[in-house]
């Protein structure tokens, strides 16, 4: 059975994709979960391979210091989804990040990207749709 990788950086997106993995653990009994997110993921039983609270902030000079450990991150979810037993990886909220997770994705042919919008923006319309409609692959069927 295939691994499923689900992200979220923001508390919010936490609470979409703790939803989420909780009634994906309902529908496919046995399916492991690997991801990035907070202590609502974890408490679904989510293996984090780093917890989002060491890297959310507030405000323009905390961000650029959280650069160096965002790109870490990500050179450690794209080593993880290079040992090919990740076959759907779902992204919540969190677009700058995210987008750039869904690109190396992508890169491994067998892996289905999907974007899971868990924030509207104004005007009714859902800050990752634009970008998941560019970056999606096919979802597979996880069984």
């Amino acid at each position: 059975m295939s691994t499923v990788f689900v992200s979220a950086g923001e508390p919010s997106g936490d609470a979409h994709a703790a939803a989420f993995v909780r009634e994906l653990k309902a529908q496919v009994p046995g399916v492991r979960v690997q991801g990035f997110g907070g202590p609502r993921m974890a408490a679904e039983g989510v293996e984090l391979i780093e917890r989002m609270e060491k890297l959310t902030v507030i405000g323009f000079v905390e961000v650029l210091k959280k650069v160096p450990a965002h790109w870490k991150l990500l050179k450690a979810i794209e080593r993880r989804l290079e040992q090919g037993d990740v076959g759907l990886v779902v992204l919540v909220d969190y677009p700058g990040f995210h987008l750039r997770v869904a690109a190396a994705a992508r890169r491994q042919s067998s892996i289905g990207c999907s974007g899971m919008p868990a924030t509207t923006a104004p005007g009714g319309t859902s800050e990752m749709t634009p970008a998941c409609a560019v970056t999606v692959a096919p979802l597979p069927i996880v069984r």
